[in-house]
C-alpha cells in the first residue's frame, strides 16, 4: 500500500459541497423571507379586532404615551374583557415612532419577530446539528411551518413570545455547555421576559426554569441556576409588584362564560 492511499481528502474537495449547501441555505432564506413579507398588509384581508385594538393602542403610545383609556405607559393594556401583554405594543410604538403608522408596518413587526426567532433557533441549531440534512431541515422547519407562518402575517401579540422563547433556548444551552454565568443570566431574563408576551407564560415561565434546574441536578451546576433564577427575578420584578396592586385584572379571561357556567340547558 502506497502513501498515496491514506491521504486524508483535502479541504477543497468538501468546498463544492460546502458551496451547494451556502447557496441552498440562501435561497430557502429568500423564498421564505418572500413569502413571509409579500403583501403582508392586504394578505390575510381586513384586520382583526385583536390587531385594531393592538395597533390603536401602539399608535396612542407613539404619539402621546397613553392608551386608549389614558393610562400612562401601562403594563398591561385594557382591552376588550382582557388586559393584553405589554412587549408586542410597545415593540410596534417603537416601529411607529421609527417608521410611521401604517397596516403594512403593523404586521411587518410580526414578520420580524419570526425572523428573530428563526435566527435565534438556528444559531442554536448550528450548535447541536452538524450535518447538513438537520440544519436544512431545520431551516425548512423555520421558514414554512403553519403555526409560525401564519402568525407572522397578522399582528398578534402571541409572536413575540418566538423570539424570546428561542433566545432562552439558546442562553440556557450556552451557559451549560460553556460554564457561563452571563449566558446564564441572559436566559433567566429572556424566560422572565416572556412572562410579558402571553398570557399563558406566567405559568409557564417558572416551569421553564424549573425543567432546567431538574435536568441539571449536580452540585457543580448550582452557580448557573443562581445567575438564571436572578436574571428571570430581576426582569418579573414588574409583573410582581403589579400583580399585589391589580391581580383582579391578570384574571379578566376568567371572569367571562366558561364550559360550565357559559351553557344554557334547556
Amino acid at each position: 500500500m502506497h502513501s498515496a492511499d491514506l491521504e486524508v481528502p483535502s479541504a477543497t474537495a468538501a468546498r463544492p459541497g460546502n458551496i451547494a449547501f451556502t447557496w441552498l441555505g440562501l435561497a430557502i432564506v429568500a423564498v421564505s423571507l418572500v413569502a413571509h413579507t409579500y403583501r403582508i398588509a392586504n394578505l390575510p384581508s381586513g384586520f382583526y379586532v385583536d390587531e385594531s385594538s393592538i395597533a390603536y393602542n401602539a399608535h396612542l403610545i407613539a404619539q402621546s404615551g397613553r392608551d386608549e383609556h389614558g393610562a400612562r405607559f401601562p403594563l398591561y393594556f385594557k382591552a376588550f374583557g382582557e388586559y393584553k401583554n405589554p412587549v408586542y405594543i410597545y415593540l410596534l410604538a417603537l416601529a411607529y415612532k421609527c417608521f410611521g403608522y401604517s397596516e403594512s408596518i403593523t404586521r411587518l413587526l410580526s414578520a420580524a419577530c419570526w425572523a428573530a426567532g428563526s435566527a435565534l433557533t438556528c444559531a442554536l441549531g448550528w450548535r447541536l446539528f452538524a450535518d447538513r440534512a438537520s440544519r436544512v431541515y431545520l431551516l425548512l422547519c423555520l421558514s414554512f411551518t403553519p403555526w409560525l407562518f401564519s402568525l407572522s402575517r397578522i399582528s398578534f401579540e402571541v409572536i413575540a413570545l418566538f423570539p424570546v422563547l428561542a433566545l432562552f433556548l439558546l442562553g440556557t444551552f450556552r451557559a451549560y455547555a460553556d460554564d457561563s454565568p452571563r449566558w446564564a443570566i441572559v436566559a433567566g431574563a429572556a424566560i422572565g421576559t416572556a412572562s410579558y408576551t402571553y398570557s399563558t407564560f406566567r405559568l409557564l415561565a417558572p416551569l421553564h426554569i424549573l425543567a432546567v434546574l431538574l435536568c441539571f441536578p449536580q452540585r457543580r451546576y448550582w452557580r448557573l441556576h443562581t445567575f438564571l433564577v436572578v436574571g428571570a427575578a430581576v426582569a418579573t420584578v414588574p409583573y410582581i409588584v403589579y400583580a399585589f396592586k391589580h391581580f383582579a385584572t391578570l384574571t379578566q379571561r376568567f371572569s367571562g362564560p366558561d364550559l360550565l357556567t357559559g351553557l344554557t340547558i334547556p
